[in-house]
């Protein structure tokens, strides 16, 4: 039996034991496959909103609120979160106290702020290369 690779983006590992013939690995393959991802054809544009509705307490805030959250060109990556050192919070507190204003906090932090960028991208380089290498 010829071994094949199935990667499943999940954070369990399953494992179909070799006992099973080649067409009883098929048919087990697609039957996760059809547990694990929505049947083409019966997914719709606003499914994501029926695992929002248990965390809210008002159906409008998942169908109006999130929905306009989630639209195009509002939602936006906050890539500060990525890197530890970089808080904005700071800058928060120190504005909303108004012991710096908000041209003095960044420059101020412009340094620590590059030093914490090129480590972050110096490791993401490591990382590639350490990849590309194997």
């Amino acid at each position: 039996m010829e071994l094949r690779k199935l990667t499943i983006f999940n954070s369990e590992i399953w494992v179909i034991p070799n006992s099973f013939t080649d067409e009883e690995v098929d048919d087990i393959l697609f039957a996760l496959d059809l547990w694990t991802e929505p049947a083409p054809g019966y997914d719709g544009p606003d499914d994501w909103m029926i695992a929002q509705y248990p965390l809210f307490r008002d159906v409008r805030a998942v169908e109006e609120t999130l929905a306009m959250a989630r639209a195009e060109g509002v939602a936006k990556m906050e890539y500060s979160l990525l890197i530890p050192e970089i808080s904005i919070n700071n800058m928060g507190d120190k504005v909303h106290w108004k012991t710096e204003t908000v041209m003095s906090y960044l420059e101020s932090m412009q340094g620590a702020w590059e030093v914490a960028l090129q480590t972050a991208n110096g490791q993401l380089d490591a990382a590639v290369k350490e990849e590309a290498a194997e």
